[in-house]
């Protein structure tokens, strides 16, 4: 009984593959802008949380957050969350954080609150800083589960400072 060969051989299959394969994969994509990667990745239904834990011990980190909630909060819903150091800085007596690359604490808290981007304090903190809500910012709230979580209809995405 005489064998048929087929008419392309799996090597020969096998080797054409992996030239396409990296032929592609090598090939350089055009350059654009970097925004643009950024808004594919999210969407504009995704949710920004900047969890802002440092205070005045680490200036740089917390006007970093607010900035980066400033930024976010033109394109996608944002909530600031404030615990453990960064409680100090939503007492209505606090001191002015004031970084000359970011601006002041005190500026990009209430910008943030006047574009209606809410910003929380976290209860245990206040309570554990002998503080109550009395003591915050005016239009700065205590924060809820509830709150945290119903803020957007798409993912959360979260940033911590």
């Amino acid at each position: 009984m005489e064998k048929r060969l087929h008419k392309y051989s799996p090597v020969l299959l096998l080797t054409a593959l992996m030239v396409l394969l990296m032929t592609y994969g090598c090939t350089a994509l055009p350059e654009g802008d970097e925004t643009e990667g950024a808004k594919k990745v999210t969407s504009t239904e995704d949710g920004i949380v900047i969890h802002l834990h440092s205070g005045t011990e680490d200036p740089n980190a917390a006007l970093m957050g607010l900035t980066m909630a400033k930024n976010f909060s033109s394109t996608n819903p944002v909530i600031v969350y404030c615990d453990l150091e960064a409680i100090n800085l939503l007492m209505e007596d606090a001191a002015n954080v004031n970084n000359t690359a970011y601006g002041s604490s005190h500026v990009m808290i209430n910008t943030l609150l006047d574009h209606g981007v809410p910003i929380y304090a976290c209860p245990s903190c206040l309570k554990s800083h002998n503080k109550t809500d009395e003591d915050l910012i005016p239009r700065v709230q205590i924060a809820s589960k509830t709150a945290l979580l119903s803020f957007t209809k798409g993912r959360i995405i979260t940033l911590d400072y």
